[in-house]
């Protein structure tokens, strides 16, 4: 189920230039399009975990690291956001996406990391 997630997650990630640009070109600012983007996903997780019947919990121990990551996050939709404003939606999605096969192939290359059969396939599906 995780990676099912995983998968719906990605690409609502990818879709923030198809719903962002028109609010953008509407006079909206970015931060208001995250802040809407992020209330209407805390309901829509809230409601889903009120029909699960889970709980929303974390050790206080990982809230400092839930924290961080959840800053890093909105930080990436903030520029992704930002880039739309001076690139295409297209250009910037390329490279928002790019990222990550960026970083495994420089640390692929220079770093001397191991080039696995996983890597590979990561590499193919990116």
């Amino acid at each position: 189920m995780g990676f099912v997630l995983a998968l719906i997650s990605s690409a609502a990630f990818g879709l923030i230039p198809l719903f962002s640009l028109p609010l953008l070109h509407s006079g909206l600012s970015a931060d208001c399009v995250l802040f809407y983007r992020f209330l209407f996903a805390s309901i829509s997780l809230g409601l889903i975990l009120i029909l699960r019947q889970e709980r929303l919990a974390a050790p206080a121990r990982d809230l400092g690291l839930l924290a961080l990551f959840s800053v890093l996050y909105a930080l990436a939709a903030l520029l992704m956001i930002w880039g739309l404003l001076y690139l295409s939606g297209g250009v910037t999605a390329t490279l928002q996406f790019l990222y990550p096969l960026m970083v495994m192939l420089i640390m692929t290359i220079f770093f001397h990391e191991k080039f696995s059969i996983i890597t590979a396939s990561s590499v193919l599906l990116a």
